[in-house]
């Protein structure tokens, strides 16, 4: 995650374009067939929020995980100004997030968040045009409190992306039913039991029948997804990965 220092100038700003507290976009996303644009369905947004790469797509998978994220926008507002040469300017960041409070009364860290989402080699290839803007935006956050923050693929695309990935589609859409109620209660008390193992070990503890190790596997990805069991999401996930209890007492059924 880059970080820059800026100092004061002669900038002067114009109205912006959009509306960061009501949502209202500060520009559209023309969808293109010969560009990696699309719509990412989120949960933490009123609709769906478009992408113009596959890098930003990749990211906000990184904040629809993010349990410290309350909600996040595409394109939420175009910055304008004129800088010390007369030039009129405008920028629009790819995305604003907005943090949940934190639990700590005295923290007073920004709770809102500019990106801009960029390739590590169109930064070096285009910085010296980029730089001035980039500068120009962290001027206007730290004025209104906000902070802005340049993230790359070298943050973005790692193993925990990759796992992620494969979660998110376990985190939701569960059975409700009685039986699946009780599967992945029997997955709780079992690794309660256990403390240590991994899912492979698991599902042989719960049986020995690979047709229900099959139905009870989804909610061990469920568990980890939704944070009610352990797992290093920095290192590829599989069957033999390290798992663990965080629960110090035994599950009761609802």
């Amino acid at each position: 995650m880059l970080f820059m220092t800026t100092k004061s100038s002669k900038r002067q700003w114009l109205s912006p374009k959009g509306d960061i507290e009501t949502g209202q976009s500060g520009r559209k996303i023309t969808m293109s067939p010969v560009k990696n644009t699309g719509r990412f369905a989120t949960q933490k947004a009123t609709k769906s929020q478009d992408f113009e790469s596959l890098l930003e797509r990749d990211f906000m998978m990184l904040l629809e995980y993010d349990t410290r994220v309350a909600s996040f926008t595409s394109q939420p507002i175009t910055l304008r100004w004129i800088d010390e040469n007369g030039v009129k300017r405008s920028y629009t960041p790819d995305i604003l997030v907005r943090y949940k409070p934190w639990l700590e009364e005295n923290d007073s860290s920004p709770r809102l968040i500019l990106f801009e989402v960029k390739p590590r080699a169109v930064l070096k290839r285009k910085w010296s045009k980029l730089k001035p803007t980039f500068k120009a935006a962290i001027a206007w956050t730290r004025k209104m409190g906000y902070q802005f923050k340049i993230v790359t693929e070298k943050e973005i695309q790692t193993p925990y992306l990759n796992n992620i990935k494969f979660l998110l589609r376990f985190r939701s859409d569960m059975p409700v039913d009685d039986i699946a109620n009780n599967q992945k209660h029997l997955v709780l008390e079992m690794i309660v039991k256990m403390q240590k193992t991994t899912p492979k070990l698991l599902l042989e503890a719960i049986s020995t029948i690979q047709v229900r190790q099959a139905e009870f596997l989804p909610w061990i990805w469920h568990l980890i997804s939704n944070n009610a069991i352990g797992c290093d999401l920095m290192q590829p996930i599989n069957m033999n990965s390290p798992i663990w209890c965080i629960f110090s007492s035994r599950i009761s059924h609802d």
